[in-house]
């Protein structure tokens, strides 16, 4: 019997117009998800050893205060030392009864090799090893600093890593230059994929005990990923790469955490938010009010949510779920109205970021 209903609901659903058809994909898909999602949980990051990339400015040095205020112990990575050092002593100054809860590093995390010698201070500097001669440059040979290293303590590791660093040109494909190209692909697709290798290996060996605690990774994507505006071809690949690596490392945890009962397991959230006003996508714009730029300290406020609450797919604001039903049910001119009438398509028309090729500057 419920085929004829399902055959008679598709048949109501293919007479609609098409403004009715995407309300209704709409509103069903919200539904779907709310069901899916189930009751929210409340993971602690109190204690937890939390590593921001990008922490210099913007959301990463909010996330930074947010993660610290819960108690949590935080790496400041960055491409700009003096940026993240300067953070560091506003929050030692912000929580004067804490000592040795935060750390500015230094990561270009489009060099693997930097983002291994980073991993490596991050975890002797937390665990009280003095280091005399830091590491502040990523070309020379960072195999030998590697080496030269000690070998941190193998119990010890990063609880989250916030893969937050990014940069973005804002130029039409054609004429952007290889190197602005070449930069947008290393620093945003690639350097999630070398923050991952690092401190994935650790977070999936479960230490003993029944209430041994995970890891959670976060790649903060956008919704470029999903809408690719012109004037952002690179940075859109980049961040679609992004949101295939939170993916890919989401199905590649699962085995692990059903194979280890009474463990957390590895968690990935993938945040994929439109423009925020951190001044990095100065000047981009939107026609529709409902896609107005977002507020950076609600935003990060979110990023910290999705970790507490093991959110896997975070769309910024959630109205974003949209435009996935609309590629998935309706034809290409429907799903390029759509984006037509949002004013996506031509949102980067009076871009003017000075913080453009920035990787200090936050993802978004």
């Amino acid at each position: 019997m419920m085929f004829p209903q399902v055959s008679s609901l598709l048949t109501s659903f293919r007479a609609l117009p098409w403004a009715a058809k995407v309300v209704v994909a709409f509103a069903l898909a919200a539904g779907i998800n709310r069901l899916v999602a189930g009751p929210k949980k409340r993971k602690s990051l109190n204690d937890r050893l939390v590593v921001i990339t990008g922490a210099g400015s913007g959301i990463g040095k909010i996330m930074a205060f947010m993660c610290a205020e819960r108690g949590a112990q935080v790496a400041l990575w960055d491409i700009n030392f003096e940026a993240v050092s300067a953070v560091a002593a506003e929050m030692k100054a912000r929580f004067p009864a804490r000592s040795g809860f935060v750390h500015p590093v230094f990561c270009d995390v489009s060099s693997e090799a930097s983002v291994k010698v980073a991993h490596r201070e991050t975890l002797l500097l937390f665990s009280g090893v003095p280091l005399t001669n830091r590491t502040l440059a990523s070309d020379g040979d960072l195999s030998a600093v590697l080496e030269s290293l000690p070998q941190p303590d193998p119990s010890f590791k990063v609880d989250v890593m916030i893969c937050n660093a990014g940069v973005v040109h804002g130029r039409p494909l054609v004429t952007a230059s290889r190197s602005q190209i070449e930069r947008t692909f290393s620093v945003n697709a690639l350097g999630p994929v070398w923050c991952t290798r690092a401190v994935l290996p650790a977070m999936m060996t479960p230490p003993k005990g029944a209430s041994a605690r995970g890891g959670h990774i976060v790649y903060v994507s956008s919704a470029s990923a999903l809408v690719a505006p012109a004037g952002l071809g690179d940075y859109a690949a980049s961040k679609a790469a992004v949101s295939a690596l939170g993916e890919s490392v989401r199905m590649e945890t699962q085995a692990k955490n059903r194979a280890a009962p009474g463990w957390n397991g590895v968690h990935t959230s993938i945040i994929m938010p439109i423009y925020i006003n951190t001044g990095m996508f100065e000047g981009a714009k939107m026609r529709s009010r409902a896609m107005a730029m977002l507020d950076q300290d609600w935003t990060a406020a979110q990023i910290i949510k999705s970790i507490e609450e093991e959110r896997e797919v975070v769309p910024l604001p959630r109205s974003i779920w949209m435009v996935s039903v609309v590629r998935a049910l309706f034809p290409t001119r429907v799903f390029d109205w759509v984006a037509f009438f949002s004013g996506s398509n031509n949102s980067m028309d009076n871009f003017s970021s000075t913080r453009a090729l920035s990787s200090s500057s936050p993802d978004l």
